[in-house]
């Protein structure tokens, strides 16, 4: 049905007869049920936003055919979507992007960075991912030209210290890039050229990189930019800061959800890098049925990420978080507190693999990376009776510059969840 289907009365209201394309046969007694539709053209209701219901359908007449064969007419008083044709009756249109079935999805990336220490040179300018996530326009196609994400900035005096300039990314391609600005947490609008399209049902994935200006080889400054400084997406490019459009009709996409966990960046040219590899447990009855120990066994890798040699000292090992500062590791026992203090426990830290054992530490080469295990025998006292579930928790690694049992530098693991180990049941 085209527009030479309507015809217009004085009141300025149009109609048009919808023929059915067939003959249907109807029974005595029978009912059938009919229903009318359109198909519009892209610019119904473009400066309205489907909330009046300015489209109205009635029956005026039905044309039947008896038994004998005869054509016969029914004039029906106006029967129409509702009890009468009124204000509160007709049909309402929404566009299509504020369909329940149209939805922005943000959701984490498969390399979103988690927090660590992360190398950058002391010539030249570094490039530091702060976030990678994806975007995915479900039930229709969308397109976007901004997105807004927030940053800090700590040890300098403000972000342009540190940060030459953001760019937005998708894969190796550049859509934006804004100056760092001379403030203390930048808030970085990216505005592209050219509009962003989403396909629809396809998830696309975006980063926001930072291109870091060269970092001081020394530590301790509140305000030039050097070793240790950190730098955050601190609030994640939240998916309520894209302004996203259906193509079809270029409303706004209401229906959005996601988010982003972004973690601190802490910058070094020099430094150690810390991940959980491995872990095992072994439970052991003592002299009594309702008595038992376990032993953690946890494996960490090493990496230096820079050019001089690190040693990570192996004679002491620290048992509580506040003991951080001079040795090679530092954990403790959990069962949601700390439960080490009123227990038998014994821990061991050894080289594993990689690196090269020293007399009181090991040393692992610029480049380079080793394997430790700690070792954590525990045996729960009277405090702490029953069967109870016990984790092993690593708070921190320390290094030094030598061959030393005490360690001059200690890096803190984060994010914490992937320090820990599962919780093992040990009875007392």
């Amino acid at each position: 049905m085209d527009a030479s289907s309507f015809t217009r009365d004085s009141a300025g209201v149009y109609s048009a007869s919808i023929p059915v394309a067939q003959v249907v046969r109807m029974g005595s007694g029978n009912k059938v049920t009919f229903h009318v539709g359109f198909e519009a053209n892209d610019s119904i209701d473009s400066d309205d936003d489907g909330s009046a219901n300015d489209w109205k359908v009635e029956l005026v007449q039905t044309r039947y055919t008896d038994a004998t064969g005869a054509t016969l007419f029914d004039s029906t008083a106006s029967i129409s979507v509702g009890t009468a044709l009124s204000a509160a009756d007709g049909v309402y249109v929404n566009r299509l992007s504020s369909s329940s079935d149209v939805k922005l999805r943000m959701a984490e990336g498969s390399g979103n960075p988690k927090a660590t220490n992360l190398e950058v040179e002391t010539t030249g300018t570094s490039d530091v991912t702060l976030a990678e996530f994806t975007l995915k326009a479900e039930g229709a196609a969308m397109e976007f030209d901004s997105l807004v994400a927030s940053t800090t900035a700590t040890g300098v005096t403000d972000t342009a210290t540190m940060v030459q300039e953001f760019r937005l990314m998708r894969g190796s391609t550049q859509l934006d890039e804004v100056a760092a600005t001379a403030v203390d947490g930048q808030v970085v609008t990216f505005s592209l050229d050219e509009t962003e399209e989403l396909a629809q049902d396809t998830a696309v994935t975006y980063k926001i990189v930072a291109k870091v200006k060269a970092i001081a080889a020394t530590s301790g400054s509140t305000s030039a930019f050097d070793q240790g400084d950190t730098l955050t997406a601190s609030t994640s490019p939240g998916v309520g800061q894209i302004n996203a459009k259906s193509k079809s009709d270029g409303k706004s996409v209401t229906n959005r959800s996601g988010s982003v966990t972004t973690y601190t960046q802490t910058l070094y040219s020099e430094g150690i890098q810390i991940a959980k590899v491995g872990e095992s447990f072994t439970h052991t009855p003592n002299d009594t049925s309702s008595a038992s120990s376990g032993e953690f066994k946890v494996t960490v890798r090493v990496t230096n990420f820079g050019s001089n040699d690190v040693y990570i000292p192996l004679s002491d090992v620290a048992t509580t978080s506040a003991e951080i500062g001079t040795v090679g590791i530092a954990y403790g026992i959990t069962d949601g507190t700390t439960a080490t203090t009123s227990a038998t426990v014994s821990a061991t830290l050894a080289r594993l693999s990689g690196g090269t054992e020293e007399t009181n530490s090991v040393k692992i080469p610029g480049g380079q990376s080793a394997d430790f295990t700690l070792t954590v025998s525990f045996n729960p006292d009277g405090g702490y009776s029953g069967n109870r579930q016990y984790r092993v928790q690593i708070w921190a690694m320390g290094h030094t510059t030598t061959d030393s049992a005490t360690a001059t530098s200690w890096v803190a693991t984060t994010p914490v969840q992937d320090f820990r180990t599962g919780f093992y049941t040990i009875n007392n």
